[in-house]
């Protein structure tokens, strides 16, 4: 059967082998195995020749050809190591050696091997029929006193007369069997004398522990003799050209020998000691099961895969190298190296399957076996529906959910019974992970922990137990990677994830490391408490979510752990007040914008407009301040119950050493710890719930209120709040003077650009108190006043002084006008529009001009008018007209852009001076036009003075002191 790139053995399809994989020696002998045991060649198909093997038929063949004489051989592993396997391909090898050569067989072996394994065939082949195969299967019919194996002429009563027997020299030890006496060690010689016997006895201890524990007195006596007969029967052989291979169920363990629990001791260790006591015996394992060279990988792959296609594996390996080079995510090291060896498994499922079955006290080569069966089979039945195969199999391929895997793992007498409850509750409950990003790789993470530490049972964290790498290498299939869209980095996300997930109360983790543990962590307890105060004291954990709120939202200072008490970054300085309540409060009612947060669901208009509007029994004057901010409905419940939670990390807090102490004081602190972080996560959580709950926003319009949902862009409610109103309009933050009161002309009624002017607080005061109009900070409100005096759009006038064009003493370098910068904008500031602020401006510029004489010297400050557009500038006044003491400007454009230039003069005066001043220093008229310009002329003292004028008439000619005429001039 061919799914993806592996071909697997027909047989692993079949469910009924799941019972056999490991055949009885006595069913191959008396045919009533399956044909896949029967049959040499395909036997051997699927045998690895582990390197025990290939020596025990070397020194065999060695024996036989008479080179040496070390040819006992005790086999010893617990159940499911492989001890009847390597019988059987002694018994198949020995009868049918041609089997050996077959191609298939040789198959995926290293060259030197391939050679070995041809040369032992041509070995065996070459002594022909002169070897008997003796098979002793001790679960079969040997012969027992009470029980007599009739065999025709006589009854065989002991295992010597099986032997004898099998031999056709039952005549030699018939005395013996009949008497149920042991045989000599010289009997036993001449038994075997001139023979080449391969004598396979397997299962001899299930044989005597039976005859133990036989209800017949005299089988009980004859088991005492067994023992005695191995012994002698490995002295007697280790003189001749047979040889004898026997099993024995036990194992050593730092020197010590044990045995498998269902035999006696005793028995088991009565039979090694006859076997060792000889000097030519030697003791084996069937497979090596650690260091590089470990040989179960091996075995596994050649029972349940036909060819694993080279380029494939090529391709993969090189994909996977490739693929494993973030060291971020996947470590440094060389675990990929591992990979080639055990390919199409992972390393780490074969660690981790070995490591259960050892826990779990289940058989090991036949139990892993069985499970990669299954394992497989679930993979070639998601083939057939989803054309999917993964490209390595991970431990993670082991279904939990299988009912055989199950009941193999976590049955009920198996000491591991208590986690099949945590496999329900942790990994196939699929509402613990519907908030991760990728549910899917969630799963599989926890279930790569769950695998790998689970047979530990460990309470504190050990060696090699997951971290990031080891769980990213251990889960990592670019077939299952690229199918999901995943990336590696997804898996550190999802890790992440896991560590802040409060809801895995049998997951532990310390500094990184994770693993499950049968006695719930303190999750459990804190979820209990949780419950418990949600129904006692919602009033409590109310008070305390008011509380949080407002120390987030009003003190600015995070309730999450790790930034506990920092300030809370907010760039917003709009609301002058905040109030954090969850019942209404009656506010002040005054020119501050007010932002009131009400931690409270139970919202309806008629609340809201309370809080907006009135004030005691009567109507709030400044209706345009308060801004309401509360929850989105239905989040409340989530508040309340991460609020519970927090509560519940500080009550469970005292009780962990009670419920922990009893496992040490390492546990209690590992546990604290956990307190600690889920508490942390908690706060963590709540801050960013009430960032995301406080999102409804109500605000006075001029129809009553009307409402946003504030956008959760910002770490800050404040900031969350300040953004919906600006997006509604309500908050105006940047603006253009003029515009903001043509608005307000247009929209409320409010014209405050009037001659008369308006002040500065009472256009805040009208902000303030009309629901109609936007919510203006008063900071910008002056910024934009400052901006439109500079722009000449408006003027100021501050306690009688005009603040509006620049006077300058000298021309500037510049050309464009514009008006003074002013620092600061004082609330009893008058705003006027801009020609009425020149206006007055002028005026007052005017009343400041002066031409004094004192003390011998003349005094004079003067304005002129400098148009950037001309060479000339103009007298201020002459641009002026004054009637009943109010001044009108004749050239407004003028005045308006062009430049104030403030003049002053101070000089002697000297006899016979005197001052001429013409008030046009241009003129334009049409040829023949009489145009009339007046000139003033001021004398110093005593003087007589005579004009005379190229052009034009003069009124007078002669002037004496401080006479002023006029000169006319003709067109020109």
């Amino acid at each position: 059967m061919k799914f993806g790139p592996y071909e697997v053995w027909e047989d692993v399809l079949d469910e009924s082998f799941d019972s056999q994989v490991a055949p009885e020696l006595g069913d191959v002998y008396t045919g009533e195995a399956p044909e896949i045991y029967r049959d040499p060649k395909e036997f051997f198909k699927r045998t690895y020749f582990t390197d025990a093997t290939v020596e025990i038929l070397k020194r065999i063949l060695d024996t036989f050809e008479g080179k040496e004489r070390r040819n006992i051989f005790l086999i010893y592993s617990l159940f499911g190591g492989g001890k009847t396997h390597l019988l059987l391909t002694l018994y198949h090898a020995f009868k049918t050696p041609e089997a050996l050569e077959d191609p298939e067989v040789l198959e995926g072996y290293i060259p030197e091997k391939r050679e070995t394994i041809r040369e032992l065939a041509e070995r065996i082949k070459l002594l022909g029929e002169s070897v008997k195969v003796v098979p002793v299967y001790g679960k079969g019919r040997v012969g027992q006193p009470s029980i007599p194996l009739d065999v025709g002429p006589y009854s065989v009563k002991t295992i010597w007369g099986y032997i004898a027997h099998s031999l056709g020299k039952y005549s030699i030890v018939e005395k013996n069997d009949k008497n149920l006496t042991v045989p000599d060690i010289e009997t036993l010689r001449d038994l075997f004398r001139g023979e080449k016997v391969l004598l396979l006895i397997d299962e001899i201890a299930d044989y005597v522990d039976n005859l133990y524990n036989s209800g017949a007195e005299e089988d009980r006596r004859y088991a005492k003799n067994v023992d005695n007969f191995i012994d002698r029967l490995s002295t007697a052989l280790s003189s001749s050209t047979s040889s004898m291979v026997i099993t024995l169920p036990m194992t050593e363990e730092g020197g010590n020998l044990r045995t498998q629990e269902e035999y006696n001791h005793s028995v088991v260790r009565a039979l090694w000691d006859a076997v060792r006591r000889v000097g030519g015996a030697d003791s084996y394992t069937p497979v090596r099961t650690v260091g590089i060279n470990d040989e179960l990988v091996e075995v596994l792959k050649k029972r349940i895969f036909k060819r694993v296609d080279p380029d494939i594996r090529r391709r993969t390996l090189e994909r996977i190298r490739s693929e494993n080079n973030d060291v971020e995510i996947f470590g440094h090291g060389g675990f990929t190296h591992e990979i080639p060896r055990t390919y199409p498994f992972h390393p780490e499922y074969i660690q981790i399957l070995r490591t259960i079955i050892e826990k779990t006290d289940l058989q090991r080569t036949r139990d892993m076996i069985r499970i990669t069966r299954i394992v497989v089979r679930n993979l070639i039945d998601r083939y057939e529906k989803e054309g999917f195969a993964p490209a390595i199999i991970l431990p993670i391929h082991i279904d939990l959910t299988n009912d055989r895997i199950r009941g193999m793992l976590f049955g009920e007498k198996s000491k591991f019974a208590d986690y099949a409850s945590i496999i329900d509750a942790e990994l196939v409950n699929d509402e613990k992970y519907r908030a991760f990003r990728h549910p899917e790789l969630a799963r599989m993470i926890l279930t790569y922990i769950f695998l790998r530490t689970y047979p530990f049972d460990a309470p504190t964290p050990l060696n090699d137990f997951p971290t990031l790498t080891t769980i990213s290498r251990a889960i990592y299939d670019p077939e299952t990677f690229s199918k999901k869209q995943w990336i590696p980095a997804d898996i550190k996300d999802t890790v992440e994830e896991i560590e802040s997930h409060p809801h895995f109360v049998f997951l532990n983790r310390k500094d990184g490391v994770f693993w499950f543990w049968r006695v719930a962590n303190v999750t459990k307890m804190v979820d209990s408490k949780t419950e418990e105060l949600i129904e006692s004291s919602y009033g409590e954990i109310w008070n305390q979510l008011v509380r949080y709120v407002d120390q987030l939202v009003r003190e600015k200072r995070s309730i999450a752990a790790r930034g506990k008490g920092s300030t809370v970054e907010e760039h917003v300085r709009f609301f002058e007040q905040v109030i954090v309540s969850k019942e209404p409060q009656e506010l002040m009612d005054n020119e501050m914008y007010k932002l009131f947060v009400l931690v409270s669901e139970d919202v309806d208009e008629k609340l809201l407009k309370g809080i907006m509007f009135q004030i005691g029994s009567g109507s709030r004057t400044y209706k345009n301040t308060v801004v309401v901010c509360y929850p989105i409905p239905g989040t409340m419940k989530h508040l309340i119950m991460t609020t519970a939670r927090d509560m519940a990390c500080q009550r469970v807090m005292d009780t962990v050493k009670e419920m922990y102490g009893k496992y040490g004081e390492d546990v209690v602190k590992i546990q604290l710890n956990q307190l600690r972080d889920i508490r942390n996560r908690a706060l963590e959580d709540l801050e960013n719930q009430i960032v995301g709950s406080f999102r409804k926003v109500a605000y006075p319009v001029k129809d009553g209120i009307d409402t946003a949902d504030a956008p959760a862009s910002s770490k800050s409610v404040v900031e969350n709040v300040y953004s919906a109103l600006k997006g509604r309009g309500k908050i105006v933050e940047e603006f253009d003077f003029i515009e903001f009161a043509n608005w307000l002309k247009e929209n409320i009624g409010l014209n405050i650009l009037k001659p008369e002017g308006y002040y500065v607080s009472e256009l805040r005061k009208i902000i303030c108190s009309n629901p109609s109009a936007p919510m203006v900070d008063f900071e910008n409100l002056k910024k934009s006043i400052k901006e439109a005096v500079r722009k000449l759009k408006i003027g100021l006038e501050r306690k009688g002084k005009i603040l509006f064009k620049k006077v300058y003493s000298e021309i500037p370098d510049f050309a464009q006008e514009s008006g003074v910068e002013i620092s600061k904008v004082e609330p009893d500031d008058i705003i006027l529009p801009a020609n009425e602020a020149l206006r007055r401006q002028v005026c007052e510029l005017l009343k400041q001009e002066k031409d004094e004489i004192r003390d011998g010297k003349r005094y004079r400050v003067w304005y002129e008018i400098y148009l950037p557009s001309s060479e000339f500038s103009e007298l201020l006044k002459n641009l002026v007209t004054v009637e009943n003491e109010e001044c009108q400007i004749g050239d407004e454009e003028a005045v308006m852009y062009g430049l104030i230039l403030e003049k002053k003069e101070e000089v002697e005066i000297k006899k016979g001076e005197f001052d001429l001043e013409v008030a046009r220093r241009s003129v334009e008229g049409k040829p023949g036009e009489k145009v009339e310009i007046p000139v003033r002329i001021t004398a110093f003292g005593d003087a007589e003075i005579e004009l005379s004028s190229e052009y034009g008439e003069l009124s007078y000619q002669t002037f004496f002191s401080e006479r002023v005429n006029l000169l006319k001039f003709y067109g020109i």
